[in-house]
This record gives structure tokens, sequence and C-alpha cells, in this order.
């Protein structure tokens, strides 16, 4: 009885704060108003209650000092703090000394990334009006420069105050605009600098990054080489060019540099291209500039040994990875790449380091996918008890937020609550109510790793590969936009989005759709089961085809003759899509076990 008493006092709490919205996006505001008031402080939802209160009285002009004050009492929660930056906009122009008492109120730490710009609009608005010319301008600053990819506040904030801004402030906004791939916007905005060897370096990386090669050698050949910009803009030309040959020639200009460190990074990039382009010699000369103290010294060898495998020389590759063992971390790849060398000519010795691969206790790719092919297939998971924790008002609110459909209110308040979190109790405990927020803390906790495999969204999908997949690509961040523009769970693309939309027949799919958990989730998983049947069921390939694209799985199948999994692998030209696959294959072997029954 106590049970059902319960199930229907929650149905009658969801029943009416849905009838409030309701009236609100009916723009009903008045007998929204009402409904709103209505809502004891008792009730889990209140302090959103009072969030649109302040919303109808703000947007009809009545303001009441009561709601305000309720605002104030319960900033704990990651709405409220909303509400304090919609009354310091609401008074911004009627009462500045309570526009900066609200101002003041918000902790950014509340706000999502993408309404810190605004916030920091308004403050330096209030400021600029009480007269606190110097302080509005510091935050103008930080809005132009950190936040200049934002084009309403930062750029627009940007473009004002221009000529107050010095060369430095303007190479930091330009760094703001690469980083977010805005190559366009930070070329304009250059413009702005005084002319030197710095702004020509700009000019070359942002021409080469645009692919505008003809230019960006231009600005290359004015800067004086006796500059420190000089090697570093040419080491920029190596990085954008996609030509071999041009890389090749550009190389040869760096060495005059005599930069060694520059030199390094550069013959360790073009070493592994010529590898992969089967141009042997060329491996040679580059692997030569690469010595002992480079940090990736360990890859000038592990190429050198995949060199002479490939070749066939499998007594030499052995005995490249034996003699320099020491040099390699992850011992489980070394010892499995020895048995398939040694598979070759001494099938006792290969079956040694099979096993020695395989006995080790570490959860990387290579003692996983040992463990496969020997009886050793057992994973050793300690499967983390959750002691019951008590949870407060906040996190019951989380929790009824994201039961009833309110995602994004949920996520917003829950991230809060992860930002103001003091210790590890406290992330156990919003691990139990909003666990996507805690996997990447917990990853970082070795009794606790188990905790970063959870499974937010069962009542939306339940396949380990769809989680497998889900948290190599966002870590459970339903609002990941990557710079590739990959959105969401999934990380899908524009174009494969639309791609996929057409094939499930959704005429009214529109990008922003991604960001909801249940459609990322139905285009991600429509996604992989196409590239696994696409490649007659081999996993690997569909999960290399999800991040690398199917054009370079086939090349990789057809030009090399592929007799175990991990050299197909490690054939893969691309650094990322190797990781990726390793990554994947760790998470589905975890997952399965962790959930055997939803494989």
């Amino acid at each position: 009885m106590i049970i059902v008493l319960i199930i229907l006092l929650l149905y009658t709490a969801s029943f009416s704060f849905e009838n409030c919205l309701k009236d609100f996006h009916e723009e009903k505001f008045l007998s929204s108003l009402k409904c709103f008031e209505k809502i004891p402080e008792n009730e889990i939802y209140y302090p959103y209650a009072v969030y649109y209160r302040t919303v109808i009285r703000t947007t009809l002009d009545i303001p009441d000092k009561e709601t305000e004050e309720e605002i104030h009492r319960l900033d704990d929660f990651a709405v409220s703090h909303y509400g304090y930056l919609l009354l310091a906009r609401y008074y911004l122009s009627k009462d500045i000394k309570k526009s900066l008492l609200n101002i003041e109120k918000v902790d950014p730490k509340a706000l999502l990334k993408e309404d810190i710009p605004v916030f920091l609009y308004i403050k330096a608005k209030t400021y600029e009006k009480l007269g606190n010319i110097k302080k509005a301008f510091q935050i103008k600053k930080v809005l132009a420069t950190k936040y200049t990819y934002d084009r309403h506040y930062g750029y627009k904030v940007l473009l004002q105050i221009k000529d107050r801004l010095s060369d430095r402030d303007i190479y930091k906004a330009v760094d703001t605009l690469s980083s977010y791939r805005m190559f366009k916007r930070a070329l304009k905005i250059l413009s702005l600098v005084s002319y030197s060897d710095r702004y020509l370096y700009y000019k070359t990386v942002l021409n080469g990054k645009l692919r505008n090669f003809k230019e960006a050698k231009k600005y290359l050949f004015s800067i004086q080489k006796k500059s420190k910009w000089y090697p570093k803009a040419v080491y920029s030309m190596i990085l954008s060019q996609r030509d071999y040959k041009k890389q090749k020639y550009y190389f040869k200009l760096l060495l005059k540099t005599k930069k060694k460190s520059l030199i390094s990074s550069a013959a360790h990039k073009l070493m592994k291209k010529s590898f992969y382009r089967r141009n042997y010699k060329d491996f040679e000369y580059f692997s030569s500039f690469i010595d002992k103290n480079f940090k990736y010294y360990s890859d000038k060898i592990w190429f050198t040994f995949l060199k002479e495998y490939k070749k066939g020389n499998y007594r030499k590759a052995s005995k490249i990875l034996k003699e320099n063992l020491h040099e390699f971390s992850n011992k489980p790849k070394i010892y499995y790449w020895l048995y398939l060398t040694y598979k070759k000519f001494n099938r006792k010795k290969s079956e040694e380091y099979l096993y020695k691969a395989a006995s080790s206790d570490s959860l990387n790719f290579y003692s996983l996918w040992a463990k496969e092919k020997t009886n050793l297939k057992k994973v050793s998971l300690k499967i983390k008890t959750i002691p019951q924790l008590e949870i407060n008002r906040h996190l019951k609110l989380i929790e009824f937020l994201k039961k009833n459909g309110y995602y994004r209110e949920s996520y917003t308040e829950a991230n809060y609550y992860r930002k103001r979190s003091k210790n590890k109790k406290d992330m156990l405990k919003l691990y139990t109510v909003f666990p996507e927020l805690t996997a990447r803390y917990f990853a970082k906790i070795n009794n606790s790793v188990i905790l970063s495999y959870p499974k937010p969204f069962k009542h939306i999908e339940k396949s380990n590969i769809v989680y497998g997949i889900m948290r190599q690509e966002s870590f459970f961040d339903p609002y990941a936009v990557s710079r590739s523009n990959a959105i969401g769970l999934m990380q899908i693309i524009p174009p494969t989005a639309k791609w996929i939309a057409k094939n499930l027949g959704e005429k009214n799919f529109d990008l922003t759709d991604l960001f909801e958990p249940e459609k990322n989730i139905k285009f991600g998983k429509w996604y992989i089961n196409y590239l696994i049947n696409k490649f007659k069921g081999n996993l690997f390939h569909a999960i290399a085809s999800y991040n690398g694209g199917e054009v370079i799985v086939k090349k990789v199948l057809k030009n090399n003759n592929i007799e175990d999994i991990a050299e197909f692998i490690e054939y893969i030209p691309y650094n990322e899509t190797r990781n990726y696959v390793k990554k994947v294959y760790k998470n589905l072997i975890i997952y399965n076990n962790r959930y055997p029954d939803q494989r």
C-alpha cells in the first residue's frame, strides 16, 4: 500500500509540473504563473517552479520581491544561477544596483559552456553602466580572447574593442579561433596586429590549414631566416601538407635551421608516413634523425621491427624486439608480436610469448586479444559494490528531472553538483543518479575504474558494442562537439547523420536532434550495424570504419596479406584509428564481462 501511495504521489507531482509547463510553452503566462505559484516548497522540483515564476514575471514586467528572494535562497541549484542571470539582464536598464547584485551571485560553474559568453557580456555591461570602465574592459577582453568563437558575444565584442587590444590579445583570439578550426575568421582578425615575423608565421600556418599553400609559401619566405618563427613556420608546412614530395622539400629546409627538436618531430612524422608508403629507403633516412633522447624513440624501434616483419625477415625482426624490450612500456604488445614473428620459424617459442601476453593483468588490447587465443580467457574485473548512500535534495531533483524527460535540465544540475563535489563519496552519490557524468572521474581511480563503464541510457539501448563505442567517442557526453563537428554521444558527423536519416526515412531530421540521447544512439547503432554487415560480421573492420572510414579499411585489406587482426590494426596508417580500434575492443571486453547478457 505504501509503495502504491508513493507512486501515485510522484505521478501527481509530475502531472502538476507538466500542466504548468504546458501553459508556459503555449504562452498562457498568467495561468502558468498561477500554476507554478501553487507548487509547495517541499516538492522536489520546487527550484524550477521558482525559476519559471521568475521567467514569467520578467517577461510580463511584473517583478516580485518574494520570488527573487526565493531564487537567492535556493542557490545550491544550477537553475537558480540561471535565475540570477535572468534578473541581472532584466534589471540592466531598470535598476543597475539590482543587476549588479544578481550578476555577482552567478556561479559560472553552474552554467553550461555555451552560456558563459552571455554571462560575461551582461557582467561587462553592468560594470560599464556603473561607471567601472576598467573592470568592464577586463571582462570584455576575456570575452574577446577566450570566447572569440562565439559570434554573438565573443567575436562581436572583439570587433567593438579591437583598437584597445594589444597584439598579444589578438594572437590569443587567433589561437582560440584556430583551436575551433575557424581558420578564415582567424585570418581576418590577424590583420589587426602589426607586421612582424610572428605575424608572417601565423599567416603561414593559417593558410596552410586552409590548404592555401601558394599563399602560405609566400608568407613563409617573407620571414627572416634568423627569426625564431622561421623554423616553426617550416615545420608547420610539413604538418599541413599532404603531398609527400613537398613534405620532403620542407624537411630539407628545416634541416638547415638546425633546430633539433623540430627536426626530430618532423622526422618522426615522415618516418611513419614513409613506412606506410612502403618507401623503406626514405624510412631509413628519416629514422636516422631520431636518437635515444627523443621522447618517441620507441616508435623508431617499433617501425623498424614492423618493416622487417613485413619484408619477411622474421629472425631479424624478432631480434630487434627482444634486444629493445626495455624501451617499451606496453609489454603485452611486444610479447604478442614476438608470438606472431616466432610463429614463422619456432612454434614452441611462439606459444611461450603468446602465453606471456595473455598472462598480463593489464587491460590493454594485446593482453585481452591474447587471452582470446588461449585458454586464459577470463578477465579479472572487480565489480565495485556501491554502498547505500543517502542522497540529498539536489540529487533527488537530478533523478526526478532525468526520469521525467527533462534530460538537459538534469544534466545541468548534475554537472554543477559534479563541479562542487569535494570527495569520492560525493561522486559515488552522483553515480547512483547520473553515472554518465562520473565516468571520467572514476576512470582515473584504480580501485574504481569499473565504475567508468556505466550504462546510463539502458532505457534506450543496452548493447555492449554501442556502449563500447560511446565511451570512446564522447565518454557519455550528449553535448560533445568535436573539432570535425562530430556531434553527441556517438560523435556522428553531419554528412553521415544526413545519410543515416535518409536511410531511416526521417524526413524532418535536424542536426540539433543529435544532441538528444535517444536520437543519437539510434543513429549510431544503425551505423555500426550497417558497418558490421558491410564487412561480413568482422567487428574490427567495422570499428575501424566507424572512426577512419570504409575507404581506408578497404585499402589496408587490399594492400596487405592479413593473417592476424593485430596486423590489420597496426597496418592502418592513422595513429588515431589504430588506437581507437584497440580502445573500443578493450571497452567491449569489459562491458561483455560486466554485462554478459547484453552482448
